[in-house]
């Protein structure tokens, strides 16, 4: 048996087709049908997005693993106009190919990202913002502007980032990381 832990949730792998989900507290089995389907987080998270593009991504995130970690960038057009879609793209392909070695992990499609485990998300985009791999991606909240030498910040950031997790075939769970592109 493998069990993996994910936030408040034990999954428990009894055999190869038959996976069975927890809640820590206790023996009792979660229900998924309180969770979104993977097209509603899709839909939710790309709310203009066109029906093919929703369909790829479905397609996409349904091949993770259950509750393997899937980051999901969408734009900031703001930061978009500032500096533009190929800058924007090239920024997405370094998270596509960080620490890789002639891989992707988005399936080129730029915006999801499908990680094995939630340290290999946060220490990709550590060595992306330390790196400075994408200039101008980051920036510093404006809680903290003021203590920064003038010029040196980004006014936006590049985009926000959401982790979305698979529970079961179709449900997933997600929620905003409002701090995943902030330098401090």
């Amino acid at each position: 048996m493998v069990i993996n832990k994910l936030g408040s949730l034990f999954s428990f792998f009894l055999n190869d087709s038959k996976i069975k989900i927890f809640k820590k507290s206790g023996n009792e089995e979660l229900d998924l049908s309180l969770y979104p389907t993977i097209e509603e987080t899709i839909k939710t998270i790309f709310p203009r997005a066109e029906n093919a593009d929703i369909k790829k991504y479905v397609k996409q995130i349904s091949k993770a693993d259950e509750l393997d970690p899937v980051l999901v960038i969408t734009p900031n057009q703001t930061w978009v106009t500032n500096y533009g879609w190929i800058a924007f793209n090239n920024a997405m392909d370094h998270f596509a190919t960080y620490n890789l070695n002639n891989q992707r992990r988005d399936e080129l499609s730029r915006c999801i990202f499908h990680f094995k485990e939630i340290q290999e998300l946060y220490t990709v985009r550590d060595g992306i913002r330390s790196g400075n791999l994408i200039p101008n991606g980051f920036h510093i909240p404006r809680s903290l502007q003021g203590s920064i030498v003038p010029g040196t910040n980004n006014p936006v950031p590049i985009g926000q980032a959401y982790l979305v997790t698979k529970l079961g075939v179709k449900k997933s769970e997600f929620a905003e990381d409002t701090n995943f592109f902030h330098i401090a």
